[in-house]
């Protein structure tokens, strides 16, 4: 069994496939790796942009190619939008109820 440099051992991923031996799968689903340490099962998963629930302004305005100034703009102008999640002052965009709004509006 392969080991990191922090000498866990990798158990394989989602596919059964070593780290080294990603398949085009395992891409699509940014590396879930589970790894052994300490008596400990952990398991991390990378979800992609495209398949998150909500964004942050930085990876809305990524995804959207909208400049952060003006996704915050928007925000600050829409505060009660269904789009928009409050976690304390932060925003995070909720990625399909932002794509229907876009769709919806001819000019931002």
């Amino acid at each position: 069994m392969d080991r990191d440099a922090d000498g866990m051992r990798f158990l394989g991923d989602a596919h059964g496939v070593s780290a080294q031996g990603k398949t085009e799968m395992d891409c699509n689903l940014e590396s879930r790796v589970l790894r052994e340490g300490a008596g400990h099962m952990i398991k991390t998963t990378e979800i992609p942009i495209w398949e998150r629930y909500t964004l942050s302004v930085a990876e809305a305005a990524a995804y959207f190619r909208i400049g952060e100034s003006k996704l915050r703009k928007i925000i600050n102008e829409n505060k009660g939008a269904d789009y928009v999640l409050w976690n304390g002052n932060r925003a995070q965009i909720k990625r399909k109820q932002f794509e229907k709004y876009i769709d919806d509006c001819g000019v931002i």
